[in-house]
């Protein structure tokens, strides 16, 4: 039984209908993934970038950031939802990467250990 009650809107979504709408998320959309109202993940797609994915894990304190350190560190600017922010490039991901982090979170609600992941506070300039 996926950990994830909520996907944007729906309740109780398939890993094939979050995986699906993650890969056709237009450029500047943001998605929730939840568990619970402490537990979320909030993706961001920037389509020159890639997937900026940040959120809190079951038992997190702080909120992390996935991050893609093969990427580089070279400041990129991009537009969150309301606020335009630099950020170091490998704060963007993959398909592949974000992918993997988040079948993991859907499935347990917590941070994928074979990924990277820093405080939120060291994903930004």
């Amino acid at each position: 039984m996926p950990r994830v009650t909520r996907f944007d809107h729906q309740d109780a979504p398939t890993w094939a209908v979050v995986k699906t709408r993650l890969l056709a998320m237009p450029d500047g959309v943001c998605l929730t993934l939840a568990v619970d109202d402490d537990t979320s993940l909030i993706v961001l797609h920037v389509a020159v970038l890639g997937y900026l994915v940040t959120g809190c894990a079951e038992g997190d304190r702080d909120y992390f950031t996935l991050i893609e350190r093969s990427l580089g560190d070279e400041p990129v600017t991009a537009f969150d939802g309301g606020n335009t922010n630099e950020y170091p490039r490998f704060a963007f991901v993959s398909e592949l990467v974000l992918l993997k982090a988040v079948e993991t979170f859907y499935l347990t609600g917590q941070r994928d250990d074979r990924c990277e992941w820093v405080l939120d506070k060291d994903a930004m300039y």
